[in-house]
């Protein structure tokens, strides 16, 4: 096994934060590969089939537009800054609304491929308000709420 791999097994719980290029899909249904922040929320990340991840995105605006679309319950946003998440540059927004499923293999490739797996995780006191929003979404399967339970 490489020792990234071995490195994120060892590593990854809820609150660890990744940086690598993936297709995100654009609001008119287009994707396009960005460097994004993601977040794990999995309760058990090492043992679950997969990791259910939330982007960081600096976008406040659009998601405030988006989120006031779909149901307009602004708990499902959740801000982050500088200050509490030192990698990140600017205040930015954690969209609730939204997550992505990965396969552990799926995420050690991602990352492999350019990425970088942070040291520091999210604040507890963030990782609440991220979980909590998940709950909320009515945008967000079942299937992944279970998992980040």
């Amino acid at each position: 096994m490489a020792p990234l791999a071995k490195e994120i097994i060892a590593s990854i719980e809820r609150g660890t934060v990744f940086f690598y290029w993936d297709n995100i899909a654009n609001r008119d249904g287009s994707n396009s590969k960005k460097q994004r922040y993601f977040i794990v929320l999995n309760s058990s990340p090492k043992t679950d089939d997969f990791i259910v991840l939330a982007t960081v995105t600096s976008k406040i605006a659009g998601r405030l537009e988006f989120v006031k679309k779909i149901s307009g319950d602004t708990s499902t946003l959740v801000f982050i800054t500088p200050t509490d998440f030192p990698r990140l540059t600017v205040p930015s927004v954690i969209n609730c609304n939204q997550v992505y499923p990965v396969t552990l293999k799926n995420l050690i490739k991602k990352v492999g491929n350019g990425g970088i797996m942070f040291p520091e995780k999210i604040p507890k006191l963030i990782m609440s308000a991220i979980i909590s929003g998940v709950m909320k979404s009515n945008q967000v399967e079942g299937e992944y709420k279970s998992i980040i339970l």
